[in-house]
């Protein structure tokens, strides 16, 4: 899913980190990847984004889980889950929890486009 490795140290650095794996599902899921349709088979975004968010808790990885749980939250509603997967994943998954941060951005931008 990544481009080449680039030459300078600082974006070595950053190309190397394997982002939160929800961002990875939200990316495909925007691309609209055959290869996750195939993965869900029928299942919902949320449902699957749920599976993470437990992965996650098992993993001990806080951040993993808020990052899953919000997407997961807005997925619940089809609308918000366009939204949010229109957004620039950096952009909606802050680094220190924020409670409903990113769900008041993706509400405010579903409300605007209606």
């Amino acid at each position: 899913m990544r481009g080449p490795q680039p030459p300078q140290a600082l974006a070595q650095t950053l190309w190397s980190v394997t982002p939160p794996l929800a961002e990875l599902f939200v990316d495909m899921q925007r691309s609209g990847d055959a290869r996750l349709a195939d993965l869900l088979a029928g299942l919902k975004p949320a449902r699957a984004l749920a599976a993470l968010v437990l992965a996650e808790i098992e993993r001990g990885n806080a951040e993993g889980v808020h990052i899953a749980y919000e997407a997961m939250m807005l997925f619940e509603s089809p609308q918000a889950g366009q939204v949010y997967a229109s957004m620039s994943p950096r952009r909606c998954a802050p680094r220190t929890p924020v409670p409903g941060c990113v769900r008041r951005r993706a509400r405010a931008a579903v409300e605007g486009a209606g």
